[in-house]
């Protein structure tokens, strides 16, 4: 039975992938194709355009004193050199330590980075990492990102190591984008293409150019969608993206490549939808993105970051506020004291859901400026409990029905079968919106919001008898440490906001939440639970 249960999950994992996925997978898993990278190039004739870019984005502060290094919540010291292929550490936080962000973040002195590059380029025992396609194409983003800005303060010789070394990454790039994942690894690699065809200057890097500018022009549209937001539907992913649009267009303007007019205008319009889609979702002064689907702090530029990237090349964005999203299925409701944003999309592109979350019909809410129901976060990229928890359903603030999910998640960034969106409309701050899951039951979740008082109903519809039903709510840490509860009523604090949440059979849990990777914070979550169809909840806000 678990082997039939196995199989058949990966049949239903895998023919959602499109078949270029499939042969790709395999052809790059053959030990003559991942030797190719091993390969030596035959070098030819190229110089380096002296490119002047407008300021990018900083990257996050990562690197402290020598050879010290934070990545997703974990520190690491080298003593004496880098040992740039120490396979005992995470993967992702390996991957962390060649993306090579940290010699862009403003505070590290040149010399130093140059140091870090050389001591890479020196390393001799190079592993499969150094090859990665993925932390390939954001390192040499950020060494043209480096040279760009200090270039004049280098040596000869050393400018003259990166330029070969950027060319032999290129040469391996070139063969071996990856196909297979395709989504915002795929975007990460043209984007890289173009940043080499248009910082090196030869027969190859035209040839380049040339190729990603095609390839850009076919996958922005692909992956944006038409109300504005990226297609994998994770706010932290689509500020990620935002940064890769404009970099793009940034070395583009700055290398006056011929031909790519209609391909800036094109980028251009994307951004400026892409930045008021970010906006209309976000909270606070500070805009923080809600978690939905894999999603955490200090990864991506922050939303007023991108504003200003945005307005330093000479784009702005609209007013106006946008209340509903429907091609990626968010919804807010607000008004001056209360802002919701609800999930009523798909979890993610068929064909690259992995960071997709059980989180269909889940709402944040913020009230007074604060934060009070939140979505668990993401902890970790690592396959085990840590993973499958934080993306299940009892992680949201949906309804989650005995031990079923959503959707079949499994593995790091697997999805099987997956619930679906039926319908949803937002009309007067009236929010109404019902999927299915593949188990077999609908969820109808109506919100409405009516000054400072809340109403949400959830009324699930089954062939077969679910008995446990549960509303889930997951208090933000803030308002976890002071919660009243009674039975049929809890009221959280926290400095001059009081929420105050009614329904019948109420419980108080423990839980956890994640707003960075690697780093876990204790928290509550409210759990209504009733074994009718029906759950009827009333929450309202009062500030002192």
């Amino acid at each position: 039975m678990v082997c039939m249960y196995i199989f058949f999950r990966f049949l239903n994992t895998v023919k959602y992938l499109r078949p270029s996925q499939i042969f790709w997978r395999i052809f790059y898993n053959l030990p003559l194709v991942r030797s190719i990278t091993r390969i030596r190039y035959t070098s030819e004739d190229h110089s380096v355009n002296n490119l002047v870019i407008v300021p990018c984005i900083r990257a996050y502060k990562t690197y402290f004193e020598v050879n010290t290094f934070k990545f997703i919540g974990h520190s690491k010291i080298f003593s004496g050199e880098v040992y740039w292929a120490d396979n005992s550490l995470e993967l992702l936080w390996q991957f962390n330590l060649h993306y090579f962000d940290y010699i862009n973040d403003g505070s590290i002195d040149p010399r130093s980075s140059v140091r870090l590059i050389l001591s890479w380029l020196d390393f001799r025992k190079k592993t499969d990492i150094f090859y990665s396609p993925y932390p390939l194409s954001l390192r040499v983003v950020n060494w043209i990102k480096f040279v760009c800005q200090f270039h004049e303060s280098m040596s000869q010789s050393d400018m003259k190591r990166i330029e070969e070394s950027l060319f032999r990454q290129g040469m391996i790039l070139n063969r071996s984008f990856e196909k297979h994942l395709l989504g915002n690894h795929y975007l990460k690699n043209v984007k890289a293409l173009l940043f080499l065809g248009c910082f090196l200057n030869g027969k190859s890097s035209s040839r380049w150019l040339k190729k990603s500018i095609s390839m850009l022009s076919q996958e922005v549209d692909e992956q944006f969608l038409d109300d504005g937001g990226h297609f994998e539907l994770s706010p932290m992913y689509h500020c990620i993206a935002m940064e890769d649009l404009l970099d793009i267009l940034n070395i583009l303007r700055s290398s006056n490549a011929d031909g790519t007019n209609v391909l800036e205008d094109t980028l251009q319009n994307k951004i400026e939808a892409g930045l008021e889609w970010i906006c209309a979702i976000s909270f606070g002064k500070e805009m923080l993105i809600p978690f939905f689907n894999d999603c955490a702090y200090n990864i991506a530029p922050e939303v007023p970051e991108l504003l200003n990237y945005a307005e330093r090349l000479g784009i702005g964005i609209n007013d106006t506020e946008t209340t509903i999203l429907p091609d990626s299925g968010f919804y807010i409701l607000k008004n001056k004291i209360i802002k919701i944003v609800v999930d009523c999309g798909k979890i993610g592109p068929d064909y690259a859901p992995g960071h997709g979350h059980c989180d269909m019909l889940s709402f944040e809410m913020w009230a007074n400026g604060l934060p009070v129901f939140i979505n668990s976060g993401t902890y970790t990229y690592i396959q085990g409990c840590d993973r499958t928890h934080f993306r299940a359903t009892r992680s949201h603030n949906t309804v989650a029905f005995s031990s079923h999910e959503q959707s079949e998640i499994w593995g790091n960034f697997r999805v099987g079968k997956r619930a679906r969106p039926i319908e949803a409309s937002l009309d007067n701050n009236q929010f109404r919106g019902e999927m299915i899951s593949p188990a077999g039951y609908r969820h109808r979740r109506e919100i409405a919001l009516l000054g400072s008082n809340i109403s949400i109903d959830d009324v699930i519809y089954s062939k077969s008898n679910v008995s446990a039903k549960s509303a889930i709510f997951v208090v933000h840490p803030d308002f976890a440490d002071r919660i009243l509860a009674e039975r049929d009523k809890c009221v959280l604090v926290y400095e001059s906001c009081e929420v105050s949440l009614t329904c019948e059979n109420i419980k108080i849990e423990d839980c956890e939440v994640s707003f960075v990777f690697g780093e876990k914070i204790k928290s509550k979550r409210i759990i209504v639970t009733s074994e009718s169809s029906h759950i009827h909840t009333k929450i309202s806000v009062s500030i002192a």
